[in-house]
């Protein structure tokens, strides 16, 4: 597989090699192929779900691999099956590729991006399933931080993104230490959670997070949407008050706020969201 380029993005490289090596190794076929920038995945012709994604040297330093197998341990979270996997390195090209194959869920995602725009009228039962999947998540002990740094910068990333929000929102930054770091998906959003039924997807990030920290990604999410928003509030107001989520917000407001152009609709609620939080913070 020497012929594979540095694939900066998937969807713009031949990967048919790497499907080739995956395919033979786990015994099974892709009956379709999703290629998104750092993935590929699809389903297998066992009836099962194949994710292969392709990570630098750098991002595994600094994050880590194998996420999803590592979430397999979970109990009380509502995640699809892990199965099994298969990985490997290529130094020529400085790149991890990893294969997890875990059971299907059937349930399309409750949105097809990270933000809605419209309300996807989740009944009490879906919201009751979810908060008790991210209650009995954040019992667990995490191995490692969520994907806002490794170790002790975890906190330090969280400050640069504070103090990020806090220039572009013209206001003073505020103290944003976290002393409540509980296990969360990190990664949240709606094209991540399915209807009807609700089935949470994607756990290669998980880890440490400040408390509140998916509660804060889903209400940003919602903003578009204020019903939704609004239920969001509902759900996790226990979350969602306390200071570390309030920083939480802040932090991932960062993104939003540094590229109004590309934020849209977006854009005027989330700068109302971050300066309720400096508020809050501030307190």
């Amino acid at each position: 597989m020497q012929d594979v380029q540095p694939p900066d993005d998937l969807r713009l490289v031949d990967v048919s090699a790497v499907l080739e090596h995956v395919q033979a190794d786990l015994g099974t076929r892709l009956d379709e192929v999703r290629c998104k920038r750092r993935t590929v995945s699809g389903r297998t012709d066992r009836g099962t779900w194949l994710r292969i994604e392709c990570r630098t040297d750098q991002r595994v330093e600094v994050h880590g691999s194998g996420g999803i197998e590592a979430a397999a341990a979970l109990a009380g979270v509502r995640m699809p099956a892990w199965i099994r996997a298969l990985s490997w390195r290529d130094p020529a090209h400085g790149v991890w590729w990893r294969a997890d194959e875990t059971a299907l869920v059937v349930e399309p995602t409750v949105a097809t991006t990270a933000t809605p725009t419209f309300d996807p009228g989740l009944d009490a039962e879906w919201w009751r399933s979810l908060r008790q999947s991210l209650s009995a998540l954040a019992t667990h002990p995490a191995p490692r931080f969520a994907k806002l740094g490794a170790g002790t910068t975890a906190q330090e990333h969280l400050v640069e993104l504070v103090r990020r929000s806090a220039q572009l929102l013209d206001v003073v930054a505020p103290d944003c230490h976290v002393a409540e770091w509980t296990a969360a998906h990190a990664d949240l959003t709606w094209a991540n959670v399915t209807a009807p039924r609700c089935w949470i997807l994607d756990w290669e990030d998980w880890g440490l997070a400040p408390r509140g920290f998916d509660a804060a990604t889903m209400l940003l999410n919602s903003l578009g949407v204020p019903p939704l928003a609004d239920q969001v509030r509902r759900s996790f107001a226990a979350d969602l008050v306390s200071r570390s989520a309030q920083v939480a917000v802040l932090a991932l407001a960062a993104d939003v706020l540094a590229f109004p152009d590309a934020a849209g609709p977006l854009l005027a609620p989330t700068r109302r969201e971050a300066l309720r939080a400096v508020a809050a913070l501030a307190r």
